[in-house]
């Protein structure tokens, strides 16, 4: 009898833990999807910098007259996790407003607006007017002591040569940045040699990422520029259009910009820090 109260005893202090047990079991909670729905970056390569409103989440353009905007691809960057329609890199008409809607990870959107205007001003020439004609032939040096030669090609004057420099036009050094993670997470300007051979970037020119490229510093040369998505379209008709134009400056035995590698990650993020 004591036996089988004990053994009674017993169970019901082992289902009194269990009970307590399993009421005490809690489920993992899953963690928080992101809010975050911002566009960070938003750029045409070779035309000006635009103005980003966060508040008014607007962004405002306005671009050389005579640049075609019926047919322009935005490189776009946004918050992790979060994406943008239209992509990036995607051609728009931005004659009219476009908008362009952030969704976070968490499904949210946000709703920003992107004007384009032309600029009733003419596209400066590629020779700024405080700088002396420069004659087929002539030579250009860089902040670094780099020796370019120029050649004319219609109405512009181009670098025969990739740019190599290692410094702004002021002076101050871009970083030499090797590693490619650290690439992809700049901010900032840097170069980077092809394969990471200095060498290389004697034959090939140096990479630099949009930021050094855009840098209020100036990459070019005093009385150069960067040029515009518009240069390049006057080159480009000027010399036959899109299907013989590369042909044509291959003729040239002046022209010795080479065609070289690139860095760049895939994502619709990552095109800030290609190399150019």
């Amino acid at each position: 009898m004591n036996k089988l109260f004990l053994n009674s005893t017993l169970l019901i202090i082992c289902a009194a833990l269990f009970c307590c047990c399993h009421k005490d079991k809690v489920s993992p909670v899953a963690p928080a999807k992101s809010t975050d729905k911002n566009i960070l970056f938003f750029t045409f390569i070779g035309l000006p910098k635009g103005e980003i409103d966060q508040i008014k989440k607007t962004i405002q353009f306005t671009v050389p007259a005579g640049t075609i905007v019926t047919a322009l691809k935005p490189v776009i960057q946004v918050s992790e996790k979060a994406s943008v329609n239209p992509a990036s890199n995607q051609l728009q008409d931005f004659t009219k407003e476009i908008a362009y809607t952030i969704t976070a990870e968490d499904g949210s959107k946000q709703e920003y607006k992107v004007i384009v205007k032309t600029s009733e001003v003419p596209t400066p020439p590629i020779i700024t007017p405080s700088t002396p004609p420069i004659e087929l032939g002539s030579t250009v040096t860089d902040i670094d002591g780099n020796v370019y030669h120029t050649i004319q090609i219609g109405s512009q004057v181009w670098m025969t040569e990739n740019l190599k420099t290692t410094k702004y036009r002021n002076g101050e050094a871009i970083p030499n940045v090797i590693d490619k993670q650290t690439w992809r997470d700049l901010t900032t300007g840097a170069y980077w040699d092809g394969n990471n051979d200095p060498f290389n970037s004697q034959k090939y020119g140096r990479r630099y990422n949009w930021y050094a490229v855009d840098n209020r510093h100036h990459i070019a040369p005093t009385g150069w520029r960067v040029p515009s998505s518009n240069d390049w379209t006057i080159l480009i008709d000027y010399l036959g259009g899109k299907d013989k134009a590369g042909g044509k400056l291959q003729e040239n035995n002046g022209f010795k910009a080479l065609i070289s590698d690139c860095r760049r990650f895939n994502g619709g993020n990552d095109f800030a820090n290609f190399s150019f």
